[in-house]
């Protein structure tokens, strides 16, 4: 932290980043105009956006070999959805929205800190404003209600068992 460089461009938007923790060189950023993927340590960028019904994404987080990403039609977050995809997929392959057990569209956008993933498995989790916690077993395939009723979800992680 003792010197910074600009890596992306500004107007991109940068909502999250997220370095993989095992795959070196790897960098994600959620940004307005889709999600942002780095091989080099954020050097150069590449946007992905293939299958996104919106592009303003918000949060992402892995789940073993899956990125899962959040979108929104913007910063009033209309229309959030999950999507996820492998990572090692081609750059035009086409984002899958994650539906079952979600509802059509997600309260609010699924901000940072609000979408967790357990690198090494499958394991996800998302908490929107309503106050409502979902999670995955299959790395954002199918999502089950875990809570609801809870003050808005504003940050959430996954403790180890």
């Amino acid at each position: 932290g003792e010197t910074w460089k600009p890596t992306i461009d500004l107007h991109c938007d940068v909502h999250q980043v997220l370095a993989h923790p095992t795959r070196s060189g790897l960098v994600f950023a959620a940004a307005a105009v889709g999600l942002c993927r780095s091989d080099d340590d954020g050097a150069t960028w590449e946007v992905l956006d293939a299958g996104l019904h919106a592009t303003y994404a918000r949060g992402v987080a892995f789940a073993g070999d899956v990125v899962i990403v959040s979108v929104s039609t913007g910063p009033a977050g209309a229309r959030s959805a999950i999507y996820r995809r492998a990572i090692e997929a081609s750059p035009d392959r086409d984002f899958e929205r994650s539906r079952a057990g979600l509802p059509e569209w997600l309260s609010g956008n699924i901000d940072t800190f609000c979408l967790a993933g357990d690198h090494a498995g499958a394991f996800t989790a998302l908490g929107d404003r309503e106050g409502a916690v979902f999670v995955s077993e299959d790395a954002g395939t199918s999502w089950d209600a875990a809570a609801s009723g809870l003050a808005p979800v504003v940050a959430l992680a996954l403790a180890p068992s």
